[in-house]
């Protein structure tokens, strides 16, 4: 986000503002939501693994990217991937 702020010729705390006030929420939190809702294709339309999957979008380990996933719509990884 940082390098799209200074593409666009901003700070990145001027830029945090103006994304906010088109997107509707803060850039880290929407990279969040684009990250998760990637994941939770990949976990229902590919053969990858879990763990692979945590990897390729860069969550520092699996652990956390499950803990993420259950908090956003309240599902695991696993039970994902079963639907």
């Amino acid at each position: 986000m940082k390098r799209l702020a200074r593409a666009l010729g901003m700070s990145y705390s001027r830029f945090q503002p103006v994304f906010k006030a088109h997107i509707g929420m803060a850039p880290h939190q929407y990279l969040l939501d684009v990250r998760l809702n990637l994941a939770r294709y990949w976990l229902t339309d590919s053969d990858l693994a879990v763990s692979e999957i945590a990897d390729r979008l860069g969550f520092s380990t699996v652990y956390y990217f499950s803990r993420l996933l259950k908090q956003s719509p309240g599902s695991s990884p696993f039970t994902y991937r079963r639907c």
